[in-house]
């Protein structure tokens, strides 16, 4: 069933002049400054990484356009003047922090009095102080800054990992955030909600257990994906994600406790070292070169298990990933197949998770 979260924005009249806030009165501002609070209730995702809730105390960051550098172009769409149209100096990764119901930001900021004017915004989240200059930060976001390039703002985010060996370097799925982003292009203020719908930007892996066997438990010791993936992931407001660079190494999904899965029945969850989370992963799926690679060069399980009483046994298994349909927002399931001894693995496509896939988050 498709869930909306509604985030909403109303219009409350200033108490003071336009003028007291404005420099250039040929673009003065109206006197209804934009305030975002929530409708619904938000808890944080205790789950797993993916982001289904903003937590409280959440920032997302937010980048707002409308004039072309000469202060001109207000009623221009995006696609014309967006060559010359730097951020608003006082909505430029804004952050807006969600406490209580209500997300709040410093330095109330305005529209502008022309009721015909275009605004394009841009959102994300985490939000991150430094994302515009600092080139080790893991998200970034290049907003129409002289030196790199005018245009649609990019936003991209590295994974926190670097080089490494496929069969040596052990890789935390803690570490990566689940980056969401939203935009509305050509808004004007007609006094209705703005709405951002937010996307995911990163796909997800997920891991479970058919065992087909009648009466003979599987119990799984060691369950490691490893490979070399895409590291860095970018995209533009009217482009394709697309993945570039390579990190390697392995997940270890169970490691510490083994994981016992009852004989013929239901397909069950594999759980992150069999404690409350599901065994999830983030991975960055290029999508813009219709790679037969979607996720990396190389992917594959390494397994160890026993059916029944039986003697401990391993395997090493490639996952094709060429067929599995890698999407942002989108879960892939792998599923381990046991009958008798036999290990097989078979995918297919899950379901999208909450905020930016079955739900639409809307700042209102």
């Amino acid at each position: 069933m498709k869930k909306q979260l509604y985030i909403t924005s109303f219009l409350t009249a200033c108490l003071c002049s336009a003028c007291q806030h404005n420099e250039i009165s040929l673009y003065s501002d109206s006197e209804y400054p934009i305030v975002f609070m929530s409708e619904v209730d938000v808890e944080t995702n205790t789950r797993s990484n993916f982001i289904s809730q903003f937590p409280e105390g959440a920032q997302v960051g937010m980048y707002m356009f409308c004039l072309a550098e000469n202060r001109q172009g207000g009623t221009t769409p995006w696609n014309g003047k967006k060559m010359n149209c730097l951020p608003d100096k006082d909505f430029e990764n804004k952050a807006l922090t969600y406490n209580n119901g209500v997300w709040s930001y410093d330095n109330l900021q305005y529209w502008y009095e022309q009721a015909d004017y275009l605004y394009s915004f841009f959102a994300y989240y985490p939000y991150t102080a430094n994302a515009a200059t600092n080139q080790n930060a893991g998200i970034r976001v290049i907003a129409n800054t002289q030196g790199n390039y005018v245009g649609d703002p990019t936003l991209s985010y590295t994974m926190p990992f670097s080089g490494g060996s496929v069969d040596g370097t052990r890789l935390e799925a803690s570490q990566v955030q689940d980056v969401v982003y939203g935009t509305n292009i050509d808004r004007i203020n007609n006094g209705t909600p703005v709405e951002i719908h937010f996307s995911h930007l990163l796909s997800g892996l997920e891991f479970r257990v058919d065992n087909y066997n009648e009466t003979s438990s599987v119990t799984i010791t060691s369950l490691k994906l490893k490979g070399t993936f895409y590291r860095t992931v970018t995209t533009r407001l009217s482009e394709l994600i697309k993945g570039s660079e390579a990190y390697s190494g392995y997940f270890s999904l169970i490691s510490g406790t083994p994981q016992v899965f009852t004989p013929n029945s239901t397909q069950q969850q594999v759980m992150q070292d069999g404690g409350e989370n599901p065994a999830e992963l983030l991975l960055i799926c290029d999508i813009a070169s219709n790679s037969i690679n979607p996720v990396g060069a190389v992917c594959q399980i390494d397994i160890t298990y026993k059916v029944g009483e039986g003697s401990d046994m391993t395997a090493t298994m490639t996952v094709p990933t060429d067929e599995m349909s890698f999407q942002p927002g989108v879960k892939n399931i792998i599923s381990l197949q046991f009958l008798g001894s036999q290990f097989m693995l078979d995918f297919r496509t899950g379901d999208h998770w909450t905020l930016g896939g079955d739900d639409d988050i809307i700042f209102q």
